[in-house]
């Protein structure tokens, strides 16, 4: 069972990650938000603590390009660790089929796929790149 925190809503589909009524990350486990210990949270990529505030990516005020859109994802290229070249393919296609599913759920906007993939084998943070491509979250 998954429950949202923001709107408190229980589903029973397990592969459900974000809620479909305010795209919301979704809780993991029985009675979520009442026992906070069985509660899956978010940690931000560049490190710090668990909490049982929302957590970002980075922070929600607006940046030089205008304010960020709120329930949005860029996911970008998975980086190959295989010692065979060829699973580069299986890397991308994995992470423009993540693209493809996100991109159906209403209220989420989804950074598109040329965009994200520019900062494939670039040393860019994430947050940089949140920024940049104007989203909340970033799947790496």
């Amino acid at each position: 069972m998954k429950r949202c925190p923001v709107c408190r809503r229980d589903y029973a589909d397990e592969t459900l990650n974000f809620c479909l009524d305010d795209g919301s990350a979704l809780l993991d486990g029985p009675a979520s938000m009442d026992e906070p210990a069985t509660a899956v949270f978010g940690v931000p990529p560049s490190g710090g603590t668990y909490s049982n505030e929302r957590t970002h990516v980075f922070g929600s005020e607006p940046t030089e390009g205008g304010a960020q859109n709120r329930n949005s994802i860029a996911v970008l290229p998975f980086v190959n660790v295989s010692p065979d070249p060829d699973n580069e393919y299986f890397c991308d296609g994995l992470a423009e089929e993540l693209l493809n599913a996100l991109s159906k759920i209403d209220k989420l906007k989804v950074a598109a796929r040329t965009s994200a993939f520019s900062f494939k084998a670039k040393n860019v943070s994430v947050g940089e790149i949140g920024e940049k491509l104007g989203v909340e979250k970033v799947l790496e």
